[in-house]
């Protein structure tokens, strides 16, 4: 499975009120897949990006 991955960048609060979080700015990372295998006993994921490009996404 290939999805997307973002990291946080910057938070952005309420100005009349900064204990209230109205957003977060986010960083693209890239493409990643998942491939897990699984015995028994454990499961062991592993995480593959691939950068694709950079930018900045604000989501609120």
């Amino acid at each position: 499975t290939l999805f997307e991955v973002y990291r946080p960048f910057r938070e952005h609060y309420d100005d009349d009120d900064d204990g209230i979080l109205i957003g977060i700015e986010v960083e693209y990372v890239g493409f990643a897949s998942i491939a897990a295998v699984e015995s028994a006993n454990c499961a062991v994921y592993r995480l593959t990006t691939v950068p694709r490009r950079s930018g900045l996404v604000t989501a609120y």
